[in-house]
């Protein structure tokens, strides 16, 4: 099959992607818990996607930490992603 160039046979379509965020209070049932995880996606190109979960691993900073984590790699990835692409496919 002839292939174009992002890799996919001629003529394809392009695949339909969907994606829901589900998430769960944790605990030890104990009372009400604060859920403290974090998550984000980031659309790179037509091509690229990011899909991200952290851990809020709680205590009093759980929240923090996870929303900390996810700023920084935002941060991150957004401008440098073709670095990681990259290394990939060595």
């Amino acid at each position: 099959l002839p292939i174009s160039a992002r890799g996919a046979p001629a003529g394809a379509r392009p695949a339909a992607i969907e994606y829901w965020e589900y998430t769960h209070r944790g605990g030890t049932g104990n009372g009400p818990k604060e859920n403290q995880d974090t998550y984000f996606t980031i659309k790179i190109d037509e091509d690229n996607w990011v899909f991200a979960v952290l851990d809020g691993h709680g205590g009093d900073n759980g929240r923090i930490a996870s929303q900390a984590a996810s700023r920084a790699m935002q941060a991150y990835l957004r401008p440098n992603f073709h670095i990681c692409a990259a290394s990939q496919s060595r």
